[in-house]
C-alpha cells in the first residue's frame, strides 16, 4: 500500500463500525475479522469489492442482487464488484470522489477515496431513521420560529443538535452549535444517557479525562452490547465531528427520549406525516434512482431538499435536451445564494413549460426553492414521464409523442 497518511480517528470509527457488523460475514468477504485499527486492514478487508457490496446493501436493502457479487473473485471479477458497488452507490445518492481511480484504488494508490466512499455508506445508514417520516416524535423539537416544514426539510445534522439541545434543556449551561465543539468533558454525553436512558455516571468523577473516556466508553459497551461505540479518547480529544456526529446519531437510533407527551398546537401539522410517509418515501426513492440514472454529479442524495436550488433539474433539461438551457442565466456556482436559487428554480419552470413538459396550475419555482414535497415529487415525476416518452419516441422512430393511451394499450 502506497505510503498515506491518515487521520487514525476516521480510521478508528469505520473500523469500529465493520467489525461490529461484518465480523460475522468474514468467510464471504474474504478477510479475518475484527480487523486492527490501520488503514491497510480496511484496504484488504475491502480490496475484494465484497464488503464494500454488502455495505450498500446494508444502507438501501436489495439495492444489488447478491448473486451477482463475485466471492473469492478473479482480478476481473474484482474490478466487476466495485464497479458494481460505485453504480450502485451513485443510484442511491452515496457522493463518489469525482477524480476517483479505480485502478489506483484497487493497489492501495488511493485510500483516502475509500475512506470516503466507507463515510458516505456508514452515514447513509446512521442517518436513515433521523428524519420525521420515520421518527414522527421529532415534531416535537419544532420551534415556534420554525415555517411549517421546517423539520420536514431539515438535514440529519441539524436535526441531532436541535435534538441533542432539546434534552439539555434541563441543563442551563450546556448547549451544542456543531461537531467539532468540545465533547471530551462528557457532560452532554452523560447527560443524554442519564436523562434518556437513566444510567448513573459514576466516570465523571474521574479527573484525567483519558481515564475518563474510557471508562465511559467501557460503561456504554457494557450497557449497549449491539451496538457500535464509534468514540475513542484522542478523537474526542481531537474533536473529530464525523466521530461525534456518528456516536449521536447512533445513540438516538438507541432510544429518543421523545416518545409520550402533548404535543404543542403549533406541531400538530406534522401529525399526519407518518401514515403518509410510505408513499411519500416510496415514491421520493423511485425518482431518486431515475435522477441518479442520468449520471449528473453529484448525485441526489435527497429528492426534496437537494433539488431546491434548481441547478440540477436545469442539469436534467440539458441532458434530455442539449443546448435547451441558456447557462448564462443560471447561478451555477454552489452553495447558490438563496435569491438566485429561486431564480433558477423559476428557470426550470419556464423552460419545462417551453419544452411542454408541464402545463401544472398553481406550482412555481417558490415551491422547489421552499422545499414543498408534494409540488417537487410532482414535477419531478413529469419530468421522468417526459424522458420515458422520449425514450419511447426514439424506439418507435416517431417524432409524435406517444400518448399515455397508446402506452396502457401496448402494456
Amino acid at each position: 500500500i502506497q505510503s498515506y497518511v491518515n487521520d487514525e480517528d476516521d480510521v478508528f470509527y469505520l473500523i469500529s463500525y465493520l467489525n461490529k457488523e461484518f465480523s460475522a460475514d468474514a468467510e464471504a468477504i474474504g478477510h479475518k475479522f475484527p480487523l486492527r485499527v490501520d488503514i491497510s486492514e480496511i484496504f484488504y478487508a475491502c480490496k475484494s469489492g465484497v464488503l464494500l457490496c454488502k455495505l450498500v446493501n446494508k444502507s438501501h436493502p436489495e439495492t444489488i442482487d447478491e448473486r451477482v457479487i463475485a466471492l473469492n473473485p478473479t482480478n476481473e471479477e474484482v474490478l466487476e464488484n466495485f464497479n458494481l458497488c460505485i453504480d450502485s452507490c451513485k443510484s442511491i445518492g452515496c457522493t463518489i470522489p469525482k477524480d476517483l481511480d479505480l485502478d489506483r484504488l484497487l493497489i492501495g494508490a488511493a485510500c483516502e477515496h475509500l475512506l470516503q466512499i466507507l463515510w458516505t455508506l456508514i452515514r447513509s445508514i446512521l442517518v436513515k431513521k433521523i428524519n420525521i417520516y420515520a421518527c414522527p416524535d421529532l415534531r416535537k423539537l419544532a420551534l415556534e420560529s420554525d415555517s411549517g416544514d421546517e423539520l420536514v426539510t431539515m438535514s440529519p445534522e441539524l436535526l441531532i443538535i436541535r435534538w441533542v439541545n432539546y434534552h439539555l434543556k434541563t441543563a442551563t449551561h450546556l448547549k451544542i452549535k456543531k461537531f467539532d465543539d468540545d465533547f471530551s468533558t462528557l457532560d452532554v454525553f452523560s447527560h443524554l444517557l442519564e436523562k434518556i436512558h437513566e444510567l448513573p455516571c459514576p466516570y465523571m468523577k474521574l479527573f484525567d479525562p483519558n481515564e475518563r473516556i474510557d471508562a465511559f466508553i467501557q460503561s456504554f459497551s457494557e450497557t449497549f452490547t449491539n451496538s457500535c461505540v464509534f468514540i475513542n479518547a484522542n478523537g474526542l480529544l481531537h474533536r473529530n465531528p464525523k466521530m461525534v456526529f456518528a456516536f449521536l446519531a447512533n445513540l438516538f437510533s438507541l432510544g429518543t427520549g421523545l416518545e409520550g407527551g402533548e404535543v404543542k398546537e403549533e406541531e400538530e401539522n406534522y401529525e399526519g406525516l407518518h401514515s403518509k410517509a410510505t408513499d411519500a418515501e416510496r415514491e421520493a426513492e423511485v425518482l431518486k434512482l431515475w435522477l441518479n440514472s442520468l449520471g449528473i454529479e453529484p448525485p441526489i442524495v435527497d429528492v426534496v431538499t437537494d433539488l431546491g436550488d434548481g441547478l440540477f433539474l436545469l442539469k436534467v433539461f440539458d441532458k434530455l435536451n442539449p443546448g435547451s438551457v441558456d447557462w448564462s442565466q443560471v447561478a451555477t456556482k454552489t452553495p447558490v445564494p438563496k435569491f438566485k436559487r429561486l431564480q433558477n428554480a423559476n428557470y426550470a419552470f419556464q423552460l419545462a413549460k417551453v419544452m411542454k413538459i408541464s402545463t401544472m396550475i398553481g406550482i412555481s419555482g417558490v415551491d422547489l426553492e421552499s422545499g414543498n414535497q408534494k409540488m417537487t415529487l410532482a414535477f419531478v415525476w413529469l419530468i421522468m414521464r417526459y424522458h420515458i416518452q422520449l425514450m419511447l419516441m426514439a424506439i418507435s422512430s416517431s417524432d409524435i409523442a406517444i400518448t399515455d393511451t397508446e402506452v396502457l394499450a401496448w402494456a
